[in-house]
């Protein structure tokens, strides 16, 4: 391949630690292995793409705009999407440059070659092609008017057909490769019946395109959709391009020193439940509501860790309470260091599941207040995982006074009483500590689980307090 500009490639510098890919569009050429560049701060300047002293590797990038093998997206410093309209100015800028630092320095312009039989690539790959080619024959002319090629004069004395096969194919070869690329239509998104990267014919339905990406109405849903290279599709996966980007991967974000650096709260916000059609895990997912719990009762997994060990009183020779740790751990580097989407990984489902059985496991030693409990008493999603339920050592209290209650009203019995009969004065303080004691049940279920519900219903009946008017049936103490 040419370094021509619109060409792209990746430069990797010796500044130690991980390897970073930083993309580059290449501008034009200005001398030897000189290239000039656009970085993807959307700065133009010149560059030597040869490896050296502080340049460890140059690559380019597969056709078709891939990746080369052994490089991840996550490892490249890419560029923020641009419009066609700003990667064409981008261009006339850098070939406005390149003419005035090909000119400071003595060497034609316009294209030409440089002195001493003109300059050449990196090593490795082949000098950029010219930009003007000799005419050919008939057919190659007449090809060349049909896909734009414009024919440059030849030399004096230059024959029609002779540059035929001069300049990889000649006139004939440059007209071949100016052809547009197959192309298709692709889904850049999941939603309803629709599943990201099939492929899509958009002839017949309602569509609004801007470039190599649109919106179509498809099945009574708008759906966003994208333009590729037809050869880029994998054969084994109909409608997967190659080079399509892996939303399990987060954008890379790097940090004033140039280290991989990914905000913990930015990273949960941009997250949303996956809606993959074929999620090999059974239930609802509880990724993206575990994270955002440990955002807001923590900051981050370990802080959230150290809190949930303080809140229990356990120490690490307890049970599941190390794996808590490591589990929270593994959250903490897979977003900080690795930039992996965890609401888009079927694997980080299973460990946040893991983190909530343990919670599960110690619930009984949360105190009865808890901060993290409170602290946002709005939020919808507090959940019986981080809460207490002191009301069930109220079951025994509540039988017992219940029974001496029934007993008291029914049959004349009191407690302590040597003839077991009918006492008003002890039944009427019995009944009123009874009464009181239902209430502030009632009361204090409502403050621990919320409005009353079906479970929480007296274990005497479907209405709490049906025994009331026990207090005005007819009893014959005689008896």
């Amino acid at each position: 391949m040419a370094l021509n500009p619109d060409d792209e490639c990746l430069i990797a510098f010796n500044v130690g630690g991980p390897v970073l890919y930083h993309k580059r569009i290449i501008g034009g050429h200005i001398e030897n292995t000189e290239y000039m560049v656009i970085s993807p701060d959307l700065d133009v300047y010149g560059e030597d793409l040869v490896v050296g002293v502080d340049v460890a590797s140059v690559r380019f990038l597969a056709p078709g705009g891939g990746l080369p093998v052994g490089i991840l997206a996550a490892d490249v410093y890419d560029f923020d999407p641009l419009t066609p309209a700003e990667r064409q100015r981008l261009l006339r800028d850098a070939a406005v440059l390149t003419q005035q630092e090909r000119g400071r320095r003595g060497l034609p312009v316009a294209g030409g070659a440089a002195p001493g039989g003109g300059g050449v690539g990196p090593p490795g790959f082949p000098p950029p092609a010219p930009p003007g080619l000799p005419p050919g024959g008939i057919v190659a002319q007449a090809l060349a008017a049909r896909v734009g090629v414009n024919a440059a004069p030849g030399p004096p004395g230059h024959a029609a057909g002779a540059g035929a096969g001069v300049a990889g194919g000649g006139l004939i070869g440059a007209a071949l490769g100016a052809l547009p690329a197959p192309r298709v239509w692709i889904f850049s998104e999941s939603r309803g019946h629709v599943v990201l990267g099939d492929e899509v014919n958009i002839t017949g339905y309602t569509h609004q395109v801007l470039g190599d990406r649109g919106v179509i109405e498809y099945r009574g849903t708008h759906v966003s959709i994208r333009s590729i290279i037809k050869a880029t599709v994998n054969p084994d996966h109909k409608g997967i391009a190659d080079n399509q980007v892996d939303e399990r991967v987060c954008p890379l974000h790097l940090d004033s020193g140039g280290r991989r650096n990914y905000d913990f709260r930015d990273q949960v916000i941009s997250m949303t439940p996956p809606r993959y059609t074929d999620w090999p895990i059974i239930g609802p997912t509880t990724v993206v509501w575990l994270l955002t719990y440990m955002y807001k009762n923590g900051g981050c997994p370990n802080t959230f860790h150290q809190r949930w060990m303080t809140d229990v009183r356990l120490d690490y020779s307890t049970n599941g309470t190390s794996e808590h740790l490591l589990l929270c751990r593994v959250f903490e580097i897979l977003l900080s260091y690795d930039g992996v989407n965890l609401s888009r990984c079927a694997g980080a489902e299973l460990i946040s599941r893991k983190i909530q059985m343990i919670h599960e496991r110690w619930k009984h030693k949360l105190p009865n207040f808890n901060p993290i409990n409170n602290s946002n008493n709005n939020s919808k999603n507090q959940t019986i995982m981080m809460r207490t339920i002191p009301i069930c050592c109220w079951g025994p209290v509540r039988r017992v006074a219940m029974l001496v209650f029934v007993l008291t009203c029914r049959f004349g019995w009191a407690p302590n009483s040597p003839r077991r009969r009918w006492h008003p004065k002890k039944g009427a303080k019995l009944v009123k500590s009874v009464a009181l004691v239902e209430v502030s049940l009632r009361r204090r279920s409502e403050e621990v689980r919320g409005p009353p519900r079906a479970r929480w219903i007296s274990l005497f009946g479907a209405q709490p307090l049906w025994w009331l008017p026990v207090l005005f049936s007819q009893h014959d103490s005689s008896a």
